[in-house]
């Protein structure tokens, strides 16, 4: 279900928990306590906006448009870097790695961008309790 152009709408993505809701302000995307707003190319956590580089824009992006969806690292070369291949190349990496610093991320325990190995990424759609 969508709202009109002022209106916010709540959805739960398939296949997620009943508890599990993500946030949309019409184009802005809200997903935890980020939000990314696609036509003027912001970025907030919480309440402080993040300047953020345009690849590194484009990697949240493509990673919020799909949250609690593990993305793989081919997908991401396709939609952030518009490449048909995947090397070994350590860019992905470089600009997680940006990107989760800019976000306040911890990368030894990130609540954001999890890296699942030898699948990819997954912007998670709550915060883990650490045990």
């Amino acid at each position: 279900m969508r709202g009109g152009p002022d209106q916010s709408c709540i959805f739960r993505p398939k296949g997620h928990p009943e508890g599990c809701r993500i946030l949309t302000f019409g184009l802005v995307l809200a997903v935890q306590d980020v939000r990314l707003d696609p036509g003027t190319r912001q970025v907030w956590r919480g309440d402080r906006e993040i300047r953020l580089s345009r690849k590194e824009f484009q990697l949240l992006q493509a990673l919020m448009a799909r949250p609690g969806d593990i993305v793989t690292r081919s997908e991401l070369m396709a939609d952030v870097w518009q490449t048909s291949f995947y090397t070994n190349s350590k860019t992905i990496d470089v600009h997680l790695g940006w990107l989760r610093r800019k976000l306040d991320d911890d990368p030894r325990n990130p609540t954001l961008i999890t890296t699942h190995r030898g699948r990819g990424l997954r912007f998670e759609t709550a915060a883990r309790i650490a045990s």
